[in-house]
């Protein structure tokens, strides 16, 4: 086979237009890790599904280098996680450096609190190429060498236009086509849903005419991907921490360390152009800005390469049938290490609303209404997160370069390096502690929560228990593999009878088309319960100790929750459980469709207590979203100072 076929490898013929292999339930534009990652989840839960892509293979250059908590913890959903730890380098730390001297590190970052995980420093070609490998095993169908020019929605489907196409970086040239893949050079898709997974120059996001809002960066970004031996590393200290970051007054240097030998270089600065494009320039000025004993010499893998950054944002991420996911919705600076992670936060949160709607288990518009109700705060968040942090290292004012001198000569020293960053701003940024609960689309109802207690919307705590069979487990891996199923757990000192069980079981099973799994979490351990009710599995979770105290229960307390297929808390209610006052609940989140009487025990996210005059949790929780928190530290204040002096 010549050289040039061999790239063509994998590239399956376009199927003729009006043929069955031309119709599927979801489309998607993109084979990047967030249209992989939806690709999976949508197998996983049985739809049917093709994506198409102009690349002729993964990427092979790293893009993005970090893996987060949630994303691993969404991956293992998929049976990701595994691979993908196994192939990246788990973080520990990451040493900073202003004007040629170390300065401190940031050893918080490797801390494990709420999750299993920390971050992982991983090459994004080794995490499309491990879920490409998982969504072809399950029977994906992948059209490579292919894009999407056109796209309209027709009664209850959309018809998308898709040619024969090759992409490569430029200044490559394209290969010539087969002959025998060029037979088919245009065809037309039919779908249910198509979702534009195509990244900052989304084609779905142009042809369904989203506005595309924000500004671009001034400064420009250089990125290479190098070897650097490891006893040159080790000679000059760079192997205690996984990573480092420089600044000077116009520059910012980045090293992380994602495997082996391997490692990713990232350089800001506003005077780049093509002519810096280039190892020795890339090698010059680190030596220039790296404190003693500088840096080994490298061997370039991959680039340099010039990039510019947008921080930018959709105003919906759906209209109709069309929805937009990762880079196509929102783009942002690198600062963090958020976009392939928000992303395929993105697709696990979309993915079993799809699933929900094509197999009429769920209200449709509802619960597809809700995808970017919950995902574009986060995304906002994430935008102006990073945009702040990219600001505070990069702001070329004199009073701004002398406020972070004396936050990195005079405070930083002084703090903990295991303290930093601080732990709520790391989970936020790794994902753990974005929440739903502010939206609409979560119940919180009964009584009201303990300060810091579990509310709906939030993530469902990650905690050891075993099951009845002395299996050891967690809370979040029981809710693997991603299908099609609301898991209701009843907490409590003794565990709801038989024939609460067997009565929720009719009602559920009457009012929702859902899998659904009873837990029970009970202090007795002799519970005498069936495994089975009607057609509802029941699990009994022993050792939960944990779990009540990371959602904010006594051991006497009682409380029933709804899980999604995604692991986020869809309802919660403290009290004795009531049957028909949670299945109307589960109506007004969309799970199940109403039964018309208006019912229900408490608003979205109400504190259900029946008192008019009581503000509901969630009218709480906007009110304190608008409350700006005075820091007490000096590093708090210093950091106040800082985004002070970016927004003016």
């Amino acid at each position: 086979m010549s050289k040039s076929r061999e790239r063509f490898a994998k590239v399956l013929p376009l199927p003729q237009a009006d043929s069955e292999a031309a119709s599927c339930e979801v489309l998607i534009s993109g084979s990047g890790p967030v249209g992989l990652y939806l690709g999976c989840a949508l197998r996983s839960m049985g739809i049917d599904v093709v994506i198409v892509d102009p690349h002729l293979h993964c990427g092979v250059a790293s893009k993005a280098n970090l893996t987060s908590a949630r994303s691993l913890e969404v991956l293992e959903l998929i049976g990701a996680t595994d691979a993908i730890m196994q192939k990246g380098r788990v973080i520990s730390g990451f040493k900073l450096g202003l004007n040629k001297t170390w300065r401190g590190s940031l050893e918080g970052i490797g801390r494990r609190d709420i999750s299993r995980y920390a971050g992982v420093f991983i090459s994004q070609g080794k995490v499309e190429a491990e879920l490409e490998r998982i969504y072809l095993e399950m029977g994906g169908k992948l059209f490579r060498a292919a894009r999407v020019i056109e796209a309209k929605e027709v009664g209850n489907q959309v018809e998308i236009e898709v040619i024969r196409s090759v992409y490569v970086r430029p200044p490559q040239v394209a290969p010539r086509v087969p002959k025998e893949l060029a037979e088919v050079p245009k065809t037309l898709f039919k779908a249910k849903y198509i979702v534009g997974c195509d990244g900052k120059q989304s084609r779905v996001r142009d042809l369904f005419n989203f506005q595309y809002l924000g500004k671009e960066y001034t400064q420009i970004f250089l990125l290479a991907d190098v070897e650097m031996k490891h006893e040159e590393v080790q000679a000059k200290g760079l192997d205690v921490q996984d990573g480092c970051m420089v600044l000077s007054d116009d520059k910012l240097l980045l090293f992380m360390h994602l495997a082996g030998e391997h490692w990713r270089v990232i350089m800001a600065s506003r005077d780049l152009g093509e002519e810096h494009a280039t190892l020795e320039f890339l090698v010059k000025t680190w030596r220039d800005m790296m404190p003693a004993p500088g840096i080994p010499d490298p061997k370039i893998l991959d680039g340099p390469y010039l990039f510019n950054v947008s921080c930018r944002i959709v105003d919906t991420y759906r209209k109709g049938r069309c929805f937009l996911a990762g880079d196509a919705a929102h783009c942002h600076s690198p600062a963090g290490g958020q976009g392939m992670n928000t992303g395929i936060q993105d697709s696990a949160n979309l993915a079993w609303r799809l699933a929900a709607a094509l197999r009429s288990v769920s209200p449709e518009e509802g619960l597809l209404s809700a995808y970017s109700e919950e995902r574009r705060p986060v995304a906002e968040w994430v935008l102006n997160s990073s945009d702040k942090m990219f600001r505070v290292m990069s702001n070329p004012s004199r009073l701004f370069i002398a406020a972070r001198t004396t936050l990195f000569r005079t405070v930083l020293p002084l703090l903990p390096s295991d303290s930093m960053p601080p732990q709520n701003f790391k989970n936020r940024l790794f994902g753990t502690l974005h929440t739903y609960r502010d939206c609409d689309t979560c119940c919180t109802t009964g009584a009201k929560a303990r300060s810091g207690g579990l509310l709906a919307g939030d993530r469902f705590p990650d905690k050891p228990c075993w099951l009845s069979d002395g299996t050891s487990t967690t809370t979040m891996q029981l809710l693997s593999p991603f299908r099609l199923c609301l898991r209701i757990l009843f907490i409590g000192p003794a565990p709801p009878n038989v024939q609460q069980l067997e009565r929720l079981a009719s009602k559920v099973t009457s009012s929702c088309k859902w899998e659904v799994e009873l837990w029970i979490m009970s202090s007795s351990v002799d519970m005498g319960l069936p495994d089975r009710a009607q057609e509802l599995t029941i699990r009994i979770l022993q050792g939960g100790c944990d779990f009540r105290t990371a959602a904010g229960l006594r051991a006497d307390d009682q409380a029933q929750l709804v899980v999604r297929p995604d692991g986020y808390v869809a309802i919660i209610n403290r009290g004795p459980p009531n049957i028909d006052e949670l299945v109307e609940t589960m109506a007004l989140c969309s799970l199940v469709q109403s039964n018309g009487n208006g019912k229900s025990n408490g608003n979205s996210n109400g504190n259900g207590n029946g008192n008019a005059d009581a503000p509901a949790h969630g009218q709480e929780n906007k009110k304190a979203k608008k409350k700006t928190a005075k820091p007490t530290s000096t590093f708090g204040k210093v950091g106040m100072f800082l985004c002070r002096c970016c927004q003016g």
